[in-house]
Formats: C-alpha cells, structure tokens, sequence
C-alpha cells in the first residue's frame, strides 16, 4: 500500500492562512514555532498509526494519515502568506544566487550533488542540468562546496554581493578531487571528511543516540550491491549494520543485518520487493572515524 490518503481529499475550504511574523526575523522564529507544533502534531499521529499499519487497516489509517495531511497543509499556506505578505512591504529583498556548476555522479544519479555555503547554514540541491540557486545569500567571502555521492568534492572562494550579483575569487579542487566514472560508491561523503555544519559531525551523516545514520539508498530489484567497510587500524568500540526498507514510510517493517564487526571487509546483497532501500548505520557513541576510514556501496556491473 503506497498511497495511504487520497489527495483529492487534502483540501483547506474556509481556512485563514496565519501571518507568522511581520518582519524577517519575527517570520523566521514563527515559522520555526509553527514547525515544532507540526512534529508534534504529526508524531502523535504516527504513534497512532504505526500498530494500523502493521496490522494494514487501511481504512483505520487513512482518516489519521489525513489530519496529518491537512495540518501540514496549513502549515505550508500560513508559509506562503507570510512570504507574500513580507515581499509585499519590502521586507524580504530578492537577493538571488544562481550559477551552473558541474559535478558528475560518482554512482547513483537520484542523489543530487549538494551545494553548501562554509560557516553558515545555507544549502541547497544542483539540479540536474547543473544549476542552483541560493535564496539571499549571505554578503562577503566565502569557501562553497558541492559534492554527491561518492569520495570528493569541488571547493571554491566565492563572494556574495548585494542584489544576488556572484564573483568567483578562485577556483579550486583541495583534499580529494572526485574519483573517475568508473568508480563507483553511491554512498554520500563516505571517508567522513566534509564537516560542513558542525567539526566532528560529518554531513550527511545523522546522529542518534546510539549510531550515525547516512542516507537512504535507492535500490533496483536483481541488482547485486557489496557494502564495503575500510576500518581504523585500531577501531574504538561500535560495529556497523545494514538496513532495509521496502519504501521511505516511516513506521514500515525494516529489516536489519547482523553486526558487522571490525575485520568484515564485505557484504554483499541484492535489491528486492522488500529491499527497496539501503541504510547504513555506524552503531557507536564516538566520532564515525573512530571506527572507520570509509565506506562504499557499490552495484555491480
């Protein structure tokens, strides 16, 4: 069961879009606050739902995933109002960032190559004809960079002006440069060494309480894929465990491997109905790299 709501039925008739601040900054904070009640909205929600939907009664389901639907709906249409409302008294200046940037993929062509700003927290995704846009950027120098699955990554020193105008004070590829085609690795930042948000935490790698969990990895059925693991020479404690999932919907069945302790080089496994996507997890408490150098998924050919 994909679908588990029809969305003809997510409709807002009647509904006051909310105006979260008058200002930037006010809009920001409210919209952060509007957030937080959404998570908890929704969590409430999953918790109900989740012993349904293992049990697949759909029709219990569907009324719950709904009110979920319609919250985040509102959430979205308070968002634009005050988006209108800001830009409408001069608020919010359309300062643009666009450019093309090129960096082929290293493997798997559903996961977009990411584009970060050093030191503050802009992001954003290239799209695939290699452009992307950044929404007022922050004014000043800056070291960007982009990277997407696999080793590597492309760095430059960048400055933002006023008014969305770019120059590039250089261009240059320090530390690893990107791997040939032929190497393949659909896993993203896999050596640990981009730290873009916070030193010590690797990006696209997700803290818990008790592991570092990476990004969910599209998977084709019948494809063979090997997990490969390059550990410390002298790992601290932890091991490392390959989950699965038929889809993204949380609360679903998964399915985890047995640990996998220091020495296991490889594993390998094929894509399927119930293995739809990947996940790795570094089960241990300390810094990814206190347990490995890198780590791969690779297809094979």
């Amino acid at each position: 069961m994909e679908n588990w709501v029809d969305a003809k039925l997510i409709r807002l008739p009647g509904y006051r879009p909310q105006l979260l601040g008058d200002t930037e900054e006010k809009a920001l904070a409210g919209f952060l606050q509007r957030m937080d009640g959404l998570i908890a909205y929704s969590k409430e929600r999953g918790d109900r739902c989740r012993p349904l939907v293992l049990a697949e009664k759909r029709a219990e389901v569907e009324p719950i995933v709904l009110e979920s639907a319609l919250e985040t709906s509102r959430v979205a249409a308070d968002l634009l109002h005050t988006l209108g409302r800001i830009t409408s008294i001069g608020q919010l200046a359309p300062r643009d960032h666009k450019a093309t940037l090129i960096i082929d993929s290293n493997g798997n062509p559903k996961l977009p190559a990411k584009f970060v700003v050093m030191g503050t927290a802009y992001s954003t995704l290239v799209e695939l004809d290699g452009t992307y846009r950044l929404r007022g950027p922050p004014i000043g120098n800056y070291t960007v960079m982009a990277f997407r699955d696999g080793p590597g990554y492309l760095q430059m020193q960048t400055r933002f002006e006023k008014g969305g105008f770019w120059t590039a004070l250089a261009v240059d590829a320090p530390g690893v440069p990107p791997p040939p085609h032929q190497v393949r690795n659909f896993v993203r930042n896999p050596d640990f060494k981009i730290e873009w948000l916070k030193v010590g935490s690797p990006d696209c790698w997700y803290p818990t309480k008790t592991a570092w969990e990476g990004d969910l990895i599209p998977l084709k059925d019948g494809t063979r894929y090997t997990l490969r693991l390059n550990w410390q020479a002298q790992p601290g404690p932890g091991d490392v465990v390959l989950r699965f999932r038929p889809n993204t919907h949380p609360g679903l069945p998964i399915v985890d491997t047995a640990p996998f302790k220091p020495g296991t080089a490889e594993h390998t496994f094929t894509g399927s109905e119930k293995m739809k996507w990947a996940q790795i997890l570094i089960r241990t408490t300390n810094a990814p790299t206190t347990l490995l150098k890198s780590v791969a998924i690779t297809p094979e050919h």
